[in-house]
C-alpha cells in the first residue's frame, strides 16, 4: 500500500468535499456551547453562594465528557458513511450519512463502550497499553460502519487487519498521530490569539477537518488492506 498516496488522496477528498467536515464541526460547536454553559452556571452559583458544590460541578463535567465522546463517535460514523458513499457512488449526502449511522448505532455504541473501557484501563496502566489498544483496534469503527458483522467480530477483524499488515498500519497510525500532535499545538496557539473568537473559530474548523481527515484515511487504508495478506510500506 502506498501510504503517501492514501494520505494525499484523503486530503484531496476533504478539500474537494468540505461537507465531510460538517458532522464533527456541528458536534464540536454544540459541546463548546454546553461546556461554556456549565462554566457560566458554576460561576453564577459561586457568586451567589460564595462557594460552589465541587462534586456537582465535577459530575457535570464527567457527564459532558461522556456526551462529547458519544457525539464524537456518532460524527465519526457519519464521516465514514459519507466518505464510503462518495468513494462508491461519486456523491454523498448528510442525510444518507445520518441514516446509515443510525442504522449502525447499536453496534457503534457497543464498540465505542468497549474501546473506551480498554483505553481507560490502558491509561491507568501507565498510558503505553492505551496507545497499543488504540493502534491494534484502529480500524474497528470503519469496520462497524462498512461491514455487516457483530461488534465483537469487528474487533477481531480489526486486529487481524493490523496483525497481517503491521508495517503499513503502523505508518498510517504514526502519520495520523504526528498530524494530530501538530494540530493540537496549533490549536493551543490559536486559542492564545488576541482575538479569541477568531482563534476559536479557526481552531474549531481545523480540528473538525482533522477528525474527518482521519476517518477518510482509515477508510481508504482499510479498503486497501482488507483483501491483502500483507503489504509493503511505501
Amino acid at each position: 500500500m502506498n501510504t503517501g498516496k492514501v494520505l494525499k488522496e484523503s486530503f484531496l477528498t476533504i478539500k474537494g468535499n468540505l461537507n465531510l467536515i460538517t458532522p464533527p464541526l456541528i458536534i464540536s460547536l454544540v459541546i463548546a456551547i454546553m461546556s461554556e454553559a456549565v462554566i457560566i452556571a458554576e460561576e453564577g452559583v459561586n457568586s451567589a453562594q460564595g462557594v460552589g458544590d465541587d462534586r456537582q460541578f465535577y459530575t457535570k463535567i464527567l457527564a459532558l465528557i461522556f456526551i462529547n465522546y458519544i457525539l464524537q463517535v456518532f460524527s465519526q460514523g457519519m464521516v465514514i458513511a459519507m466518505a464510503e458513499e462518495l468513494l462508491a457512488k461519486g456523491h454523498y449526502s448528510l442525510k444518507g450519512g445520518f441514516y446509515k449511522t443510525i442504522s449502525k448505532l447499536n453496534r457503534l455504541l457497543v464498540v465505542s463502550f468497549i474501546f473506551a473501557v480498554l483505553i481507560i484501563v490502558g491509561i491507568f496502566l501507565f498510558i503505553v497499553p492505551a496507545i497499543i489498544v488504540s493502534f491494534v483496534f484502529m480500524y474497528v469503527f470503519v469496520i462497524v460502519m462498512t461491514e455487516d458483522i457483530t461488534s465483537i467480530e469487528s474487533f477481531k477483524e480489526g486486529f487481524r487487519i493490523v496483525k497481517v499488515n503491521l508495517g503499513a498500519s503502523m505508518l498510517i497510525y504514526s502519520s495520523l498521530a504526528v498530524t494530530g500532535l501538530f494540530f493540537t499545538i496549533l490549536d493551543v496557539a490559536l486559542k492564545d490569539m488576541e482575538y479569541e473568537a477568531i482563534g476559536f473559530t479557526i481552531s474549531l474548523f481545523l480540528l473538525s477537518a482533522l477528525v474527518s481527515f482521519s476517518g477518510v484515511v482509515m477508510l481508504k487504508a482499510y479498503k486497501e488492506l482488507k483483501t491483502l495478506k500483507s503489504v509493503k510500506i511505501l
